[in-house]
């Protein structure tokens, strides 16, 4: 992979994830008008990170796991979310801002602490595997078998169990 492949394969990277920011934000805030901070960053999230799942999912059932495909159709499902989760006519837009109460900027402290907690340990183990490659018997006997078969077969339908010992 050279220079030009790396940072296609990033472009392609934020062409599919960036565009479910704003959409679950705002499918988010049409679902759930009336809730607080940390129950509108949590719903966010899991519109967003399910979106992206499911996008993957049946791109990649439909025979299409390849970089471009997936961002494309991933920024036009995002779009739609987007177009969704757009305020009716009886829903004012709320101001995104603190939460008066005690409790509820309290909850959303412990949310973002969660979040950021989460974020520095996935972090920390990718960082801790760059000079040396996976390590774990997880990711060695299974993800990256099933990863290289993924990658070249642009196809996740016909995934096989391959570790004879694992009895999930």
């Amino acid at each position: 992979m050279n220079v030009a492949d790396y940072l296609l394969g990033d472009l392609a990277l934020s062409v599919t994830l960036l565009p479910w920011v704003p959409a679950s934000v705002r499918l988010s805030r049409r679902l759930l008008p009336g809730s607080d901070a940390a129950v509108a960053a949590l719903s966010s999230s899991v519109i967003g990170i399910g979106g992206v799942i499911v996008v993957a999912e049946l791109v990649g059932a439909c025979d299409g796991f390849r970089r471009w495909p997936l961002a494309i159709v991933s920024a036009l499902v995002a779009a739609l979310v987007a177009k969704l989760g757009r305020p009716g006519d009886g829903l004012r837009r709320r101001a995104a801002g603190l939460p008066a109460g005690r409790a509820a900027r309290a909850m959303l402290a412990c949310t973002a602490v969660c979040i950021l907690a989460t974020t520095a340990a996935l972090i920390g183990r990718d960082a801790s595997v760059l000079t040396t490659g996976p390590h774990d018997l997880d990711s060695l006997h299974y993800h990256l078998t099933q990863a290289a078969q993924i990658v070249e077969s642009h196809n996740i339908d016909r995934i096989h169990h391959t570790a004879s010992s694992d009895g999930t």
